[in-house]
């Protein structure tokens, strides 16, 4: 049996799709705010995240525009054919985690 950890896409051929410029920002001030419909806001700098516990899993990615490029007649957008699909493994923090934080302000 193949696990799905064996079909890794190598990053020089994972499928890219970016419908604005990357941004530019200060790592040392960037910071994640959870405000809003929540019973405590929290502001955490990128610094701190990186001691939260974290999880990599095996996931795969599809453009919604996946062969869009196949249909007749054409659809509106990027004319993909096959390849928007790609299957990685991302490393990040559980939301558990990141909501059972105490404020920071």
């Amino acid at each position: 049996m193949i696990a799905l950890n064996d079909w890794i896409t190598p990053d020089h051929l994972f499928f890219q799709r970016n419908h604005f410029s990357y941004p530019v920002f200060d790592i040392r001030e960037w910071h994640l705010s959870i405000e809003g419909s929540v019973a405590t806001p929290a502001r955490l700098l990128y610094s701190a995240l990186k001691h939260f516990p974290h999880i990599t899993l095996p996931v795969t990615v599809e453009c919604a525009g996946n062969k869009r490029g196949l249909f007749t007649p054409n659809a509106r957008g990027e004319q993909w054919e096959l390849g928007a699909i790609s299957h990685a493994a991302w490393t990040g923090i559980p939301l558990k985690h990141v909501l059972g934080v105490p404020p920071t302000f």
